[in-house]
């Protein structure tokens, strides 16, 4: 997506987020040295570490260029906005989730609340037998003790 700022001077793209980036990127960083004779003549004899170029091209092909030789290098910065983009994608994320586990929280104490309703009822009512049976009828993999049978909870609820 592009689009125009305010003044029409400058062209803004959206860089791609975590996403897109981890669904299309296969590489890892990797640590390198530069050789003492390197055809681009730099003198640096520091670990550095980086991508590789091809890789990082295919997912993200503004952040690398070629230079006058056909060596592709590789330019940071924009690996470093689709990384802030990525980050903020997973705050996203993580809300929703915190937000989809609060509702199911508050379901799960409705819940409780009822089953604690309907025990009782089957207390008074005399049919706490026939529990164990309804259970296993309607969830098979489901095996009640008898004293969940028998409607009562650990700590005698």
């Amino acid at each position: 997506m592009v689009l125009l700022a305010a003044p029409c001077l400058i062209h803004i793209t959206l860089l791609r987020g975590l996403s897109e980036f981890i669904r299309r990127y296969r590489g890892h960083p990797i640590r390198y040295r530069y050789k003492q004779e390197n055809a681009l003549g730099i003198r640096d004899h520091d670990e550095h570490i980086g991508f590789v170029a091809q890789d990082v091209q295919k997912v993200i092909p503004e952040a690398v260029t070629e230079n006058s030789r056909g060596y592709l290098l590789v330019n940071n910065d924009p690996i470093l906005w689709a990384m802030l983009n990525a980050i903020q994608e997973q705050q996203r994320q993580i809300q929703e989730q915190r937000q989809q586990i609060r509702t199911q929280q508050r379901q799960i104490a409705s819940l409780n609340g009822k089953l604690g309703v309907l025990e009782a009822a089957l207390r008074t009512t005399g049919h706490t037998g026939k529990l164990a049976a309804v259970a296993h009828s309607s969830n098979p993999n489901l095996h009640l003790s008898s004293a969940e049978a028998s409607c009562t909870r650990p700590g005698g609820q």
